[in-house]
């Protein structure tokens, strides 16, 4: 009966917290997807971007030796000007999830792009759980 009891009792506690934690998982990498891979990368939707990054977001460029900052509003100029000026198919960016780290309301996502299967990019982005989802706050990259 006490076995029982434990089985009951660390079903009852810990199956609750392992759903709830892939849950998490899940729905950042659909933010990740849907509006950085998707609506940035493969010049989709915008508005679905808008959804899926925090207004104060920048990304961190390292070229040369020196460091520079580039905010959504700019990014997302930069993509609609991308796709004023595309002559052919969008780009088929896929990603590859390599690590997803959550804790409380912090995330961490390693992510590697590619191109025609070629690796283009690894980039680390990081999230914030606001009371209307995962936002995207920043992001870091190394270009291959």
């Amino acid at each position: 009966m006490k076995k029982f009891n434990f089985i009951f009792i660390f079903l009852l506690f810990c199956l609750p917290t392992a759903l709830f934690a892939q849950s998490e998982e899940e729905a950042v990498i659909k933010v990740v997807q849907e509006a950085y891979i998707d609506a940035m990368q493969n010049l989709g939707d915008l508005e679905v971007a808008c959804k899926g990054f925090h207004p104060d977001f920048e990304m961190l460029l390292f070229r040369d030796g020196q460091m520079s900052k580039l905010n959504i509003k700019d990014w997302m100029e930069r993509v609609e000007q991308r796709k004023a000026n595309l002559l052919s198919t969008p780009p088929n960016i896929t990603g590859k999830f390599l690590e997803v780290e959550i804790t409380g309301t912090v995330a961490l996502v390693k992510l590697e792009l590619h191109r025609d299967r070629q690796r283009i990019f690894t980039d680390y982005i990081s999230l914030y759980k606001f009371e209307d989802g995962w936002k995207m706050v920043s992001k870091v990259y190394y270009q291959h």
